[in-house]
């Protein structure tokens, strides 16, 4: 079984191709906003490279946010245009969850932080213990910071921080021994990890009609209206 993954919902831009458990193939880059212009060389070059094309694979798997709105629909639409060419379920995938994944043989409380702007963050809390696998224990949310640090003291077990926000606000969340800033290669978001996380998901599989962004919000132009 193969499943695509691409993740284009913060400036990381990335795609990754596993067989089952196997990463067969990954992708990354980060730098600028400017996904729209690498997405589908890079989707092109990566299955040219593994001898695949797009009827080789099984399922898309995809980032549907939260995350920078502009990213969320360059990948939403790259995978839509995909599947409804090829006819191949896409699963869709939190951003906050895949991030869990980066660090899914941990044990204690993951929180990815996706910095949402204006002292807010894009925030979840995920259960890890050793074992590869990760247990949502909130809703993607996004969050005022000090609701946030309220949210977080109420668990006594190590908390490990990553996302894009996780080094800007550590201050406001690094409070003693037992609160954790990862290492600074699995702070990013991952395709791999869209990928597993997919894989975990196998259930929520479904047309391409179906799949929309999680924004969580509505945008700052919107909300001046």
């Amino acid at each position: 079984m193969k499943i695509l993954a691409i993740d284009t919902a913060t400036q990381v831009a990335g795609v990754a191709l596993l067989s089952e458990n196997k990463l067969i193939s990954e992708s990354i880059i980060n730098h600028q906003l400017n996904h729209s212009k690498k997405l589908m060389n890079t989707l092109d070059q990566m299955l040219e490279n593994v001898e695949l094309k797009y009827n080789d694979l099984d399922y898309l798997s995809v980032a549907i946010g939260p995350g920078s709105f502009t990213g969320l629909r360059i990948g939403l639409a790259t995978t839509k245009a995909i599947a409804q060419v090829t006819n191949l379920p896409i699963i869709p995938v939190s951003t906050l969850e895949s991030l869990a994944y980066n660090i899914s043989y941990s044990s204690g409380i993951v929180c990815p932080l996706l910095d949402a702007r204006r002292n807010q963050v894009y925030s979840a809390l995920f259960q890890t213990n050793n074992s590869g696998k990760v247990k949502r224990l909130t809703q993607d949310s996004a969050l005022n910071l000090e609701d946030l640090k309220e949210i977080l003291n109420s668990y006594n077990q190590p908390i490990f921080f990553l996302g894009d926000g996780s080094e800007k606000f550590m201050k406001d969340f690094i409070t003693s021994e037992n609160r954790l800033l990862v290492e600074p290669y699995l702070r990013l978001c991952q395709p791999s990890s869209v990928g597993v996380c997919a894989l975990n998901h196998l259930d929520q599989a479904t047309d391409f009609i179906k799949v929309e962004p999680s924004y969580l919000r509505p945008s700052y132009a919107e909300e001046n209206k």
